[in-house]
């Protein structure tokens, strides 16, 4: 009877698929900035051993996304979410993005994992002044009156969260004028007796916020 020898090769594929550890991330990032904080933290397992079992990308499903998805170590899995400018965080903009992430892995024949969400809110930095709606305002009050109200002015705030938009007061900021001004912007006549004494007077006032 003939003998033979002969040798066995066993080749190890990548049999299982990158899996994130949760389904949704959630991550907060402040206006006009470029790190992110993530919970959980991202992170993607693959049971594959060796490089089968290494993480080489991830990448977002959508278009036109502000953020870059990169892998931070392949052996763990762990990867980041940045911007991809820190000036396309802007909350007036807009002040929330979401997306969808996947993984692949190193393996010969690469394998892809499930989507899992991201959810991504800007946070406001109150980074807008209050402005005025009109530049100017103009009013007529009749000689003698007392304590009127004769103007309503309205000043706004672009900031995207109530916080941040709320206008808190008005101030006259020129001095020795006949007006005082309320916390809601109305305009009131504290005292004009004489009219030949003020045909026209002009004003500068200020709004503020909320600090």
């Amino acid at each position: 009877m003939g003998k033979c020898n002969g040798r066995v090769k066993t080749v190890t594929t990548g049999n299982h698929k990158p899996r994130f550890k949760t389904d949704i991330f959630h991550g907060i990032v402040e206006e006009n900035s470029d790190e992110i904080t993530l919970d959980p933290p991202l992170f993607v397992h693959d049971e594959d051993e060796g490089q089968n079992g290494q993480i080489c990308k991830f990448f977002i499903q959508e278009d036109d996304i502000p953020f870059t998805v990169d892998v931070v170590d392949a052996d763990t899995g762990e990867g980041v979410i940045r911007p991809k400018s820190s000036d396309l965080m802007d909350c007036e903009k807009s002040r929330e993005w979401h997306f969808h992430v996947r993984a692949e892995d190193c393996a010969e024949k690469r394998r892809r994992s499930h989507t899992a969400e991201v959810h991504i809110l800007v946070n406001d930095s109150n980074d807008n002044a209050p402005r005025f709606i009109s530049p100017s305002y103009e009013a007529t009050v009749n000689e003698g009156a007392v304590s009127t109200d004769f103007l309503q002015l309205e000043a706004v705030d672009d900031d995207c969260s109530e916080a941040n938009s709320v206008i808190c007061s008005y101030e006259i900021v020129t001095p020795d004028v006949p007006f005082s001004i309320s916390a809601q912007g109305m305009a009131s006549l504290k005292l004009l007796n004489d009219r030949s004494k003020v045909m026209l007077c002009t004003c500068s006032i200020q709004c503020a916020w909320l600090k």
